[in-house]
């Protein structure tokens, strides 16, 4: 009797909860491309080169989900819809100019038209002078660009569920973000500088070290929803209005319920630093042993003017260091490598802006943190084997000491999630057959 007490609604009546959630999406990417190249000359250094090129490209998107989600009539179900479609057409060039047997100078420079946002030129100089046979010198500078996505400059929305510290009481809240496109999006544009040079005293050692600054302007992107509600209540405390980015519920709690956004064009970024790298190969008689090693120092990285290297206070985390250190055997038949990947500290902001506070004495307690995020290293394991000459098969234990994120608060997950992936350990086993 009771199992009949639930079932006696209608077919008609339970029909009415049910969805097949049916979805249709389709990517179209069509293209013409076509390159030549060739000799115009000869200088000192020898024969000079050019290239040129065309280009030609047709997006489009489409992706529309069921209705019923779309119209958020299902329980912590996210969505995503698209539709939009551009054309692209570019031309380049590239010369090569050996000026001298010992100086090389490159030209290169390329112009693309969108039928949305309009066009891109981008030109490239640089040279590469080799003073001796062990030691390179190189050189560059250049402009670059990135058009906008599809979904960020088309007509697009996506919804999903994340969390925000409500400065009406400072309480973490599950609320709704919904994203949008914005068809008056910039492309983002860059200017390269680089420096470096390349030094190698014998076929077994090869040592690099390099400059780079990077600006980098009309970054596309979004205000955080922790910065949208926390300037929707810049004084905190009890009463903070509903806005039109930021919907409270104003028949209870008055918490925050929905946050909207949409992709714009965000702040300047200029970045330095230093990349080194080094190869050291050793001759053994069973194979041949490899030690790589290579790591950058980040300079400077600012957003809008404000420093944030070796920090999380910006947009994403800029630690100072991030380096890797490998060693390779190589039989031919088998080869074993161990790679070791190291991220530096960096100093706790974030949890600043959330309204924590920066403890060193104290453990994670009372709203306090610590003022840094500790450092970080894991080690991979890769092993191929030759079966045949056309064969190989391969495996790789990724993170292989299981080793977890640093413990960071802040974040609703607990740890960085810009930084670090939280899977842990990872196996993977490939086959390789070619014909």
């Amino acid at each position: 009797m009771l199992f009949r007490s639930f079932t006696k609604n209608t077919d008609a009546v339970r029909n009415s909860f049910r969805a097949n959630f049916p979805r249709k999406s389709t990517s179209d990417l069509a293209f013409v491309d076509t390159r030549a190249s060739t000799t115009i000359g000869k200088l000192p250094g020898g024969d000079a080169g050019l290239a040129v090129g065309m280009e030609i490209r047709q997006e489009k998107i489409n992706d529309v989900p069921d209705p019923v989600a779309q119209a958020g009539n299902i329980l912590g179900q996210g969505i995503t819809a698209t539709d939009g479609s551009r054309s692209d057409k570019a031309v380049f060039v590239e010369v090569s100019l050996p000026l001298v047997k010992q100086l090389e100078l490159q030209l290169a420079g390329r112009r693309d038209q969108y039928s949305d946002y309009g066009t891109s030129t981008t030109p490239k100089a640089g040279f590469k002078w080799r003073p001796s046979d062990w030691l390179l010198v190189r050189s560059n500078w250049g402009k670059g660009f990135r058009a906008p996505s599809l979904p960020e400059i088309s007509k697009s929305v996506a919804t999903f569920f994340t969390s925000v510290t409500d400065p009406e009481d400072r309480i973490s809240k599950q609320i709704s973000g919904v994203y949008a496109g914005n068809p008056n999006l910039k492309p983002e544009t860059s200017m390269s500088q680089t420096f470096g040079f390349v030094l190698e005293p014998s076929k077994q050692v090869n040592l690099g070290a390099g400059y780079y600054r990077i600006d980098w302007r009309d970054v596309v992107g979004s205000t955080s929803f922790q910065t949208i509600v926390n300037q929707s209540c810049p004084n905190g405390g009890p009463g903070c209005p509903s806005t039109p980015n930021v919907i409270r519920d104003t028949t209870g709690t008055n918490g925050v319920v929905t946050v909207l956004s949409n992709y714009i064009n965000l702040d300047r970024r200029i970045t330095k630093g230093i990349d080194l790298d080094g190869t050291v190969r050793i001759p053994m008689e069973a194979g041949r042993l490899t030690l790589r090693s290579d790591m950058t120092y980040v300079l400077s990285f600012t957003e809008g003017g404000v420093q944030y290297v070796g920090t999380n206070g910006g947009y994403y985390t800029y630690p100072r260091i991030r380096a890797n250190l490998s060693a390779d055997f190589d039989t031919g038949t088998w080869a074993l490598t161990a790679r070791a990947n190291y991220t530096h500290e960096y100093q706790q902001q974030y949890g600043a802006a959330l309204g924590y506070t920066a403890n060193p004495t104290l453990p994670y307690q009372n709203g306090a943190l610590p003022p840094f995020v500790s450092s970080n290293t894991t080690l991979d394991l890769y092993a191929r084997y030759q079966v045949t000459k056309n064969a190989t098969v391969s495996a790789s234990v990724l993170n292989a000491f299981n080793k977890m994120p640093p413990f960071d608060p802040a974040f609703s997950f607990f740890y960085d999630t810009n930084l670090y992936d939280m899977r842990g350990r990872m196996f993977r086993v490939n086959f390789k057959y070619s014909m």
